[in-house]
C-alpha cells in the first residue's frame, strides 16, 4: 500500500525550512503548526552555506552525461581533491543493490599527515597540493584512475585553487619551498572562532591558518590547532570538535571553506544553554530551504551524513565516560 503524505509545503518561520505536515510539533495545530527540529523555534541562527562556483552548480544540477557521470562517482573526486583522509569501516554489502546507500560499522575518523611525504612515499591529500604540482593531475589519478574523468578533475581543481582557503594555505607553503633555501616550514590551523562568531564573509586562508619558517618544535598548539610540519608527526586525526573538520574533507560541498561545527556557535534565547550542540547544528544544516544545493551531492552527501551521525554518538560516548 502506497502511503502519500502530501505535499512539502509547510514552512518553518523562523529559518525556512520546509516540512510537511506531519512533522510538526505534537502540541502545534494544523492551523498553525510550528516545528522545532530545524532551528529550535528561532534559537539556532546560521548564516547560509557559500554559493559553490557556476561550474559546481552545473555538475550538481545538469542532466546531461558529463554532469551524471560526476555525480555517480562524486566521492572519488571528492576523495583526490581532499586534503583529510576518510577512514571507516564501510560496509559494501548494499552498495549494487537498490538506492543509492552509504553504511558504516564503528567510528568514522579523519587524517591528515605532514606536509610533504617522506622519502620514496607518493604525496597524498594535502600533499598533492604541495609537492610535485606541475604534475599535479596525473598525481591524483595515479591513486585513483577508475571511472574519473581527467577533464573534469582538472576543471574542479581549477575551480578551487582560487576560492578554498585551505588550498591556498597549502599552496602558499609550496611557495615558501620553491623560494626560499629551508625545508622546514610550519603550518597551524586554529581551531579558535570565537573572535569572529557572527561571520557572514568567505572565509580567508589567513583566519583559518598561520605558516612559519622552521621545525615547529617551539610551538605549543592551542586546544584543538592542527599543528603540521614538513616531515615530522606522521598521521594526526583531526579533533571532531574543530571547525576544520568538515571542509578539510568535504572540498565539494564546501568549496569555499564554510566552517563545521565547533563549540563557541551561541545559541539566542536560552536560559538552560548558551551554545549550539553539534545535533542541534547538523540538524539546521539538514533541512531543505529555497536556495539550497547540498542535497544534490546525492552520493557524497550521504557520506556527509553518515558521518556526522558517527560524530555525534562519538561525542556522546566520550561525554559519558
Amino acid at each position: 500500500i502506497r502511503h502519500d503524505l502530501g505535499r512539502m509545503n509547510q514552512v518553518c518561520t523562523y529559518c525556512g525550512s520546509k516540512f510537511w505536515m506531519n512533522e510538526k510539533d505534537r502540541r502545534s495545530t494544523c492551523v498553525s503548526p510550528t516545528f522545532a527540529v530545524c532551528c529550535a523555534k528561532g534559537k539556532v541562527n546560521l548564516p547560509p552555506l557559500l554559493q559553490p562556483p557556476p561550474y559546481l552548480m552545473e555538475l550538481y544540477t545538469l542532466s546531461g552525461s558529463t554532469a551524471n557521470s560526476f555525480r555517480k562517482n562524486i566521492r572519488g573526486y571528492n576523495s583526490l581533491l581532499a586534503c583529510t583522509s576518510f577512514g571507516a569501516n564501510v560496509n559494501d554489502e548494499f552498495q549494487t543493490r537498490g538506492v543509492s546507500n552509504f553504511s558504516i560499522h564503528g567510528q568514522v575518523y579523519h587524517l591528515i599527515g605532514s606536509l610533504l611525504p617522506e622519502e620514496g612515499q607518493v604525496p597524498k591529500f594535502a600533499q598533492l597540493y604541495i609537492y610535485d604540482t606541475e604534475n599535479e593531475i596525473r598525481n591524483r589519478l595515479n591513486i585513483m584512475m577508475h571511472d574519473i574523468d581527467s577533464t573534469i578533475l582538472q576543471n574542479l581543481q581549477n575551480m578551487l585553487d582560487p576560492i578554498n582557503p585551505y588550498i591556498q594555505t597549502f599552496q602558499q607553503t609550496r611557495d615558501i619551498f620553491q623560494t626560499s633555501e629551508t625545508s622546514n616550514v610550519s603550518m597551524v590551523i586554529y581551531s579558535d572562532r570565537t573572535q569572529d562568531l557572527h561571520r557572514y564573509n568567505t572565509p580567508t586562508s589567513s583566519d583559518i591558518a598561520a605558516l612559519m619558517i622552521g621545525d615547529g618544535h617551539d610551538i605549543e598548539p592551542l586546544n584543538r590547532d592542527i599543528l603540521l610540519r614538513s616531515y615530522e608527526g606522521g598521521l594526526q586525526r583531526i579533533s571532531e570538535l574543530h571547525p576544520s573538520y568538515d571542509p578539510l574533507h568535504y572540498i565539494l560541498l564546501f568549496p569555499k571553506g564554510d566552517d563545521g561545527w565547533h563549540a563557541d556557535i551561541p545559541l539566542a534565547g536560552s536560559t538552560l544553554r548558551t551554545r549550539v550542540t553539534q545535533m542541534q547544528f547538523y540538524s539546521y544544516r539538514l533541512q531543505i530551504r529555497n536556495g539550497d544545493w547540498i542535497q544534490s551531492a546525492g552520493r557524497l552527501y550521504q557520506q556527509y551524513i553518515v558521518d556526522q551521525y558517527a560524530k555525534i554518538e562519538q561525542n556522546r560516548l566520550n561525554y559519558l565516560r
